[in-house]
C-alpha cells in the first residue's frame, strides 16, 4: 500500500519545482530548466566578462537577482516550448495513447500541470495521512478487515479524483502482486459510476456531433435524464425520428480524453521513482502505458460502435445457421 500513497504523494508534487525535459516531434530534444540548478548556473562574475550585466558593485541583491533571472530562463524555456510544438493540439495527435506525443503536449502547459498536482495532493491528504500514521505511528495490527476499510476509503478517493483514477482503482483490484488481498477486496467494490453530468450538456454534444440545431431534429424522443452514467459518459434512451427505432445514445464527457491524458502523463513521470524507491519487480512504467492504452481506447465511441455493429452481424449469422440447422433436424425426424 506504500506504493500507492507514495504514487498520490509523488503525482502531486513531482510537477512543483521543475519543468521536465521531454522530446518533440521527430525526437528533436526541447529546453528543460529546473529551478533548483539555478544558483550554479548563475555566475555574476562570468556574466560580467561577457559585458551582459554592469559591474558587482551596482547589482541588486542576489535574493531579487536570481528570482528574476530564474523568471526570465523559465518565460524563454516555456516561450521556446510553445514554439517548437505549437503544432500540437492535442496531446494525442492520433486520437491513440501516445505517452511521447502527450509529453510534448504538456511541456508547453506547465501550470495545468502544477494546477492538476496540486489538486491531486489536497484531495489524497487525508488518506495519505491515515495510511502514514498506520505504517510509522499508531502502527496498528495489519489485518484483512483493516486493509479492507482503507481499500473502500481509497475507492472513494479514487472516485473524487476523476475518470482516470476510477479506471486505476479497477485495474489495481486484479493486482495481488501490488496490492494486499484487503485492499484489492476494497477496491472491488469500486463502481464504475459517477454523478452524471448536465443533460443540457450533454444534449449541447449531440446537436454538435451531428450538425442539427436540436436533437429532435434526429429523435422522436429521448429521456430528460441518463439511463446510466460511468465515468467516461452517460447513456439516454432514444427513438429516432426516421424509422421508430428505440436506441441508447451515448455521450462522452467533455474533455475526459484531455483529463486522462494529463493523469496519465503525471503517473507516468512518478513511476520509475516509485519503483526504484520501493524496489517494485513490476515495470510500473508499461503498467501505466497498459492502462493508457485501455483507457483511451475506450473513448472511441465510433469505434466501439463499429464493433457492436459487426458483433450483431456474426451473432445474427450464427442465429441464421442455427435456424437453418434446427430446421433441418425436424424435417428429418418428421419421417
Amino acid at each position: 500500500m506504500r506504493i500507492v500513497v507514495l504514487l498520490l504523494i509523488a503525482t502531486g508534487f513531482s510537477h512543483t519545482f521543475s519543468i521536465r525535459p521531454t522530446r518533440v516531434h521527430h525526437h528533436q530534444p526541447t529546453t528543460s530548466l529546473n529551478l533548483l540548478d539555478l544558483p550554479s548556473i548563475i555566475n555574476p562574475d562570468f556574466l560580467q566578462a561577457l559585458h551582459i550585466v554592469p559591474p558587482l558593485s551596482s547589482l541588486p541583491p542576489l535574493n531579487i537577482l536570481v528570482p528574476t533571472i530564474s523568471l526570465s530562463f523559465l518565460s524563454s524555456s516555456l516561450l521556446l516550448n510553445v514554439a517548437r510544438n505549437k503544432s500540437y493540439s492535442s496531446p494525442y495527435p492520433t486520437r491513440s495513447y501516445d505517452a511521447s506525443a502527450a509529453a510534448t503536449y504538456f511541456s508547453t502547459r506547465p501550470f495545468l500541470q502544477l494546477y492538476r498536482s496540486a489538486q491531486i495532493s489536497l484531495l489524497s491528504s487525508s488518506f495519505i495521512f491515515k495510511v502514514l500514521d498506520d505504517n510509522f505511528i499508531s502502527k496498528p495490527p495489519s489485518s484483512y478487515d483493516s486493509d479492507l476499510n482503507r481499500g473502500r476509503q481509497l475507492s472513494k478517493l479514487l472516485t473524487t479524483l476523476g475518470p482516470t483514477f476510477i479506471k486505476v482503482g479497477q485495474s489495481l483490484s486484479t493486482r495481488s502482486d501490488i496490492l494486499s488481498p484487503g485492499y484489492c477486496a476494497g477496491l472491488a467494490s469500486l463502481q464504475d459510476a459517477v454523478q452524471p453530468f448536465p443533460t443540457p450538456d450533454a444534449f449541447a454534444q449531440i446537436e454538435k456531433s451531428f450538425k442539427i440545431s436540436s436533437v429532435y431534429d434526429v429523435f422522436k424522443t429521448i429521456t430528460p435524464e441518463p439511463v446510466a452514467a460511468a465515468s467516461l459518459g452517460q447513456v439516454y434512451k432514444a427513438t429516432l425520428l426516421s424509422d421508430d427505432s428505440v436506441v441508447a445514445v451515448k455521450v462522452q464527457r467533455s474533455d475526459v480524453v484531455k483529463q486522462i491524458a494529463l493523469d496519465m502523463h503525471l503517473i507516468r513521470s512518478v513511476a520509475p521513482i516509485v519503483k526504484m524507491l520501493f524496489k517494485v519487480t513490476t515495470d510500473l512504467v508499461e503498467t501505466t502505458d497498459t492502462w493508457g492504452r485501455g483507457f483511451v481506447d475506450e473513448t472511441d465511441y465510433l469505434k466501439e460502435g463499429r464493433n457492436a455493429m459487426q458483433f450483431n452481424k456474426q451473432i445474427s449469422k450464427v442465429s441464421e445457421r442455427s435456424e437453418a440447422k434446427r430446421e433441418s433436424l425436424l424435417e428429418d425426424s418428421s419421417y
